[in-house]
């Protein structure tokens, strides 16, 4: 109820203070409902209070998030206006700059914060971020952090971006939070529990008139977990303030702002400024006068540099710094202020030698505000020690924008890295070379290799510094940078003392020049002077193969030789040897069963012309393709050796004769057959498609597969090949394939007693013949059981059966068991056989020709029977 009433009573009061404002006093107060959690922009140092225009001259103004600002300008009432934060208000303690802060604040927290991450925009043509601002906070400052972690902020995310207007800090407590029931030490700050929080502040600049928004593009509360919130925009405006200045009633928009270009600006070079301004109480014609060095001061009469909405000015010798725009149409005026960045350039002149003096050395620079401080750095030294030049330092004061001086005389040779430095500061380097001696060191470099390497091999260079006995020890360097230049388009940069290695691998033949570049990086040799050092010629020998067939030719490196001839074909192969140096190559042919030397082809010659030589040169390879070749498709390598180099080589096909095949056997058994074929010619991979006579589907498993008949019989079966040439070649072979009956049981297949007695021997005999053209291997198996379950014994012999034996085998095959308890016994006898059956054909085609043997195997039968043990 008291919390109701007091909103009551805030509202009444508001109310009240809104209707007893003067109309031509500014902007109104803004009036909200109150809002948990109410992420938004404060109004900050530099903006004015609710009775305007009495700036904020704190820090944390108002610390309640409002939808905009008005900027009071003169923010400590010298009379002078600060926009900029480098501007340096005289009434205020020094170092309390210009511009305009906004507080980025957390307003009527529910709950505590440990962390944040915000992103923020602003409208450049009104403001420029020049800082983030956490003094005397928890966040960043860390006041307030408990006593066992003084130091609880951890920040992931700082980022400033002017050029597209955007700021981006991310922030966490450790162990600490804000806010009510916050873990932080209130002593150090009081206000570290507050409903009401500063996260941080950004420092503006105030570089345009009219009103520039400031926005919550991305925003993320946690306490650790995400608290939710509402983001409130803000915004800061000059119109009040111009309004005032210009005797307006009520307020209205003045704008003015204006850009630069080029963007960061180039000393020397010219610069164009362009304004856009409008006015809504203005009459006349609106004015543009451009002061390019203003100064912030009660006393400053700003003067008149240039008029124009767009003008383009060189600096020097015009100084360009803290530029200011006064827009007016002679009754009404407004302007905008901005300071361009510092850059700067330093012109070194020619080279010189040991001893003499050498020509100005000049530096120009452009934005900045002056009096501008710095100095010049030739060598190590001072005012009183000029054993390594004449001037090695050099200060500068000016108010100018340029900076000269007159020569500098170098007492050792080297290349030195000069820098002229500039207040902000900015610091250019430039490297300035003195030729002549002494040298104020050198560098010499050294490998472990010898003048001629192979390509592929591990080099290491080492680089080694010597200073002159001249050189004062006091500027002697002990630290260096070594700067490797392989010579082959490759580098690389270690650090060390006075000496230092590096390893290379040279990969392409040739000969290579190894520079370094040594660098001085101690402290004590603030010129880091450099020097350099050579290798001697590093020659990388390789060599690489090529071929192209010249005659009978189905590609570059293929050749097809026709087959069945009488008479020698030749194919003829150039092969191109290429190396950086001279180092004698030879040239051999070999298959794939050799490993050095010419190898014998069968029939295929392969000679050379010349057979070695220092490259470059060219060998005529001639193939010779004698009567006696067989068809097939063979792959000679030629390969080149040298005592430097592995050996290179690169492959030639050469088919001789057409596409051919042929398979085996052409007698077999019943059983499972695994049929052989032989391929030749054609290009490989061959694909195989097998037709084998008795209704079963193709078989394109394999250029040799297993087949299982079923029966005997004759069957007629195909072979179609197909290899991988380009179009493709196919060749058809078909045979008439016996099937012969397999080895079997015959008669009463297996002999035994009906009934012996326990622990007596029973005797099993067993009958089979092989009607078939072929040895085979029986096998015969039996399984004894005594009632359901697993076997007691399980019996098995083998015996070769001869061709054509019906009857040769009856009770030969004998096996034997004797049960040691009674009762009845039943068994189970298998028959397998297997066994070879040669391969070359019997009838049909007989080229090329198949050799080996097929493995045939199969079962013959299964017999049953029983016998009681008693």
């Amino acid at each position: 109820m008291n919390n109701r009433k007091n909103i009551r009573l805030l509202a009444i009061s508001a109310i009240l203070i809104l209707f007893a404002l003067p109309i031509g006093s500014g902007l109104y107060p803004r009036v909200y409902a109150v809002t948990t959690n109410l992420l938004g922009v404060a109004c900050g140092y530099g903006a004015s209070t609710g009775a305007f225009p009495t700036p904020i001259t704190t820090k944390d103004g108002t610390g309640i998030a409002s939808t905009s600002c008005d900027w009071a300008g003169d923010i400590d009432g010298d009379g002078a206006f600060d926009p900029l934060v480098a501007d340096n208000p005289t009434l205020l303690p020094a170092g309390s700059g210009g511009g305009f802060t906004a507080d980025i604040v957390v307003n009527n927290l529910n709950t505590m914060l440990n962390g944040f991450d915000i992103t923020i925009n602003y409208d450049t043509n009104t403001l420029n971020a020049q800082a983030i601002d956490q003094s005397g906070l928890v966040f960043g400052g860390n006041v307030g952090c408990p006593a066992a972690n003084p130091q609880c902020t951890l920040t992931t995310v700082t980022e400033i971006n002017q050029g597209i207007g955007e700021v981006r800090l991310a922030q966490a407590l450790l162990a600490s939070s804000v806010g009510p029931s916050g873990i932080c030490n209130t002593t150090a700050n009081p206000n570290c529990q507050s409903a009401n929080q500063v996260l941080f502040r950004i420092r503006f600049d105030v570089v345009g008139a009219g009103s520039g928004a400031i926005s919550f593009t991305a925003h993320i509360l946690t306490n650790p977990n995400a608290v939710a919130h509402t983001a409130q925009d803000g915004a800061l405006s000059t119109n009040a303030l111009f309004s005032l200045i210009n005797s307006q009633s009520t307020v209205a928009a003045f704008i003015v702002f204006w850009s630069f270009a080029p963007n960061p600006p180039v000393p020397g070079s010219p610069i164009t400024f362009s304004a856009t301004a409008g006015c809504a109480y203005c009459t006349g014609t609106l004015m543009f006068s451009w002061d390019f060095s203003s100064v912030d001061s009660p006393t400053y009469v700003a003067k008149v540099d240039a008029t124009g909405s767009s003008v383009t000015v060189t600096a020097p010798p015009t100084v360009i710094g803290r530029v200011t725009l006064t827009v007016s149409d002679g009754a009404h005026k407004a302007f905008a202020t901005r300071g361009l960045p510092l850059t700067a350039a330093a012109t070194p002149p020619a080279s010189t030698g040991t001893g003499t003096a050498s020509a100005p050395f000049t530096a120009t620079w452009v934005g900045g505000t002056p009096p501008y401080t710095g100095s010049w750095l030739f060598c190590p030294g001072s005012a009183s020690v000029t054993s390594v030049c004449s001037n090695p330092t050099v200060p500068v004061t000016t108010n100018g924008q340029s900076s000269t001086v007159p020569a500098v005389t170098f007492n050792f040779a080297g290349s030195y890295n000069t820098a002229f430095t500039i207040s902000d500061p900015v610091v250019v380097h430039n490297l300035y070379t003195v030729t002549g001696t002494p040298a104020a060191y050198t560098v010499a470099v050294t490998c472990n290799c010898t003048k001629t390497i192979e390509a592929g091999a591990a080099i290491t260079f080492n680089a080694a510094v010597t200073y002159a006995s001249t050189y004062p020890t006091q500027f002697q360097s002990s630290l260096f940078s070594y700067a490797f230049d392989f010579g082959d388009g490759s580098s690389q940069t270690v650090s060390g003392g006075l000496t230092a290695s590096a390893t290379h691998t040279y990969t392409d033949p040739g000969n290579f020049v190894t520079t370094v570049v040594a660098a001085e990086t101690g402290n004590n040799a603030p010129a880091h002077i450099q020097e350099i050092g050579l290798s001697g010629v590093t020659s990388v020998f390789d060599y690489a193969l090529s071929i192209m067939c010249n005659t009978h030719c189905t590609s570059a490196t293929e050749a097809a030789v026709p087959s069945g001839v009488l008479t020698s074909i030749t194919a003829t192969v150039t092969a191109t040897i290429i190396a950086g140096t001279t180092q004698e190559v030879d040239l051999a042919a070999c298959n794939q069963a050799c490993i050095n030397g010419n190898a014998f082809f069968g029939g295929i010659d392969v000679g050379f012309a010349p057979g070695f030589g220092n490259p470059t040169y060219t060998s005529i390879v001639t193939i010779n393709v004698t009567s006696s070749a067989k068809p097939g498709v063979y792959d000679i390598t030629i390969g080149g050796s040298s005592h430097l180099v592995p050996e290179r080589d690169t492959d030639i096909v050469i088919r001789v004769g057409s596409l051919a095949a042929n398979f085996g056997p052409t007698t077999t058994l019943v059983g499972k057959t695994s049929f052989v074929s032989t391929i030749v010619g054609g290009l490989k991979p061959y694909s195989c498609s097998w037709n084998f006579g008795d209704g079963s589907a193709l078989d394109t498993s394999s250029c040799n597969p297993a087949h299982t008949y079923i029966a005997a019989g004759n069957f007629t079966v195909t072979l179609t090949v197909t290899d991988s040439d380009t179009p493709t070649s196919t060749f058809t072979v078909s045979h008439f394939v016996i099937v012969q009956p397999s080895p079997e049981f015959s008669g009463r297949g297996v002999i035994s007693k009906s009934s012996i007695s326990a622990g007596s021997t029973q005797t099993f005999r067993i009958n089979a013949d092989n009607p078939s053209a072929f040895n085979m291997t029986v096998t015969v198996k039996i399984d004894i059981f005594r009632g359901p379950g697993a076997a007691v014994a399980s019996l098995t012999t083998s015996i070769t059966i001869p061709a054509g034996s019906s009857t040769g085998v009856i009770g030969q095959i004998r096996l034997s068991f004797t049960p040691t308890t009674a009762g009845v016994y039943t068994f189970t006898a298998t028959l397998t056989f297997s066994g070879t059956v040669p391969v070359p054909p019997t009838n049909g085609a007989t080229t090329p020709a198949v050799k080996g043997a097929a493995i045939v195997s199969g079962t013959g039968g299964i017999r049953s029977g029983s016998f009681t043990a008693g």
